[in-house]
């Protein structure tokens, strides 16, 4: 991509600057390392495969992120949520029941 500054030198917009860039084409987009960019079609047709490697990926349209995937940490907060989630569910307990359980802890911890 080019970026570039145009200044109008006559006409009722004179002295006007203007910024505009320019695609040239191809994945322009910097890579990180240990980063694995990947389109958004392959993506998809490769899912299970791409999460089953538990890495970081970037998921790119027209060399362009859209989403960016991490795995889940063993014994991080996000870990813990959804083992809680999990077990929850199993238990049969309603998405209210589970919000005003929590919210009654909340009281108790918080006061």
């Amino acid at each position: 991509m080019v970026y570039a500054k145009l200044i109008l030198l006559s006409g009722p917009f004179r002295g006007t600057i203007i910024q505009y860039c320019v695609h040239t084409g191809g994945n322009n987009m910097p890579r990180s390392a240990g980063v694995t960019f990947v389109g958004v079609r392959e993506f998809k047709e490769k899912l299970t495969g791409y999460l089953g490697k538990g890495e970081e990926m970037v998921v790119t349209r027209h060399g362009k992120p859209i989403a960016r995937v991490v795995p889940v940490e063993k014994g991080s907060p996000e870990d813990l949520l959804l083992e809680i989630g999990m077990v929850l569910k199993d238990a049969g307990v309603t998405r209210e029941k589970a919000l005003t359980a929590l919210k009654a802890a909340g009281k108790v911890v918080y006061g």
